[in-house]
């Protein structure tokens, strides 16, 4: 139990380091931070035994969701600077699941688009496989 509320809090760190980065009302004198910058918040928990995982990034990039044409392409920039090494269609895979899931109740489809425009010709091969699963 103990641990469950650690990781839960390092997530609410984490999306407060964004939120601090990419705050909800820009201030006049903002300026997008660079993505070392934005890589450095997420690093600093990893080091200490976090790891950013698929629900993780999905909430992030939902959090934002109403931004993401202005400040998507750097948290994926991130995003897939930490998860490096990793397969894309691995990846695309995972994060569309992540987003399908029911429990999110998804209002809007600007996060869907989002990674669609991310994830180009393999974004059709991972939603007919995610449908695939699904069925199992």
């Amino acid at each position: 139990m103990r641990f469950g509320f650690l990781i839960t809090l390092m997530i609410w760190n984490m999306q407060g380091e964004l939120l601090i980065l990419f705050p909800p009302t820009s201030a006049s004198d903002w300026s997008c931070p660079s993505i070392e910058m934005v890589i450095s918040r997420p690093a600093e928990l990893i080091n200490l035994g976090f790891s950013l995982k698929d629900n993780v990034i999905i909430d992030t990039l939902h959090m934002f969701e109403h931004r993401l044409n202005e400040i998507g392409d750097i948290l994926w920039d991130a995003f897939l600077a930490i998860r490096s090494g990793e397969n894309v269609y691995s990846l695309a895979f995972k994060f569309f699941r992540e987003a399908f899931k029911p429990e999110r109740n998804l209002k809007k489809d600007d996060l869907l688009n989002f990674l669609k425009s991310k994830f180009g010709y393999h974004e059709q091969v991972v939603v007919k496989q995610y449908f695939i699963e699904e069925k199992k």
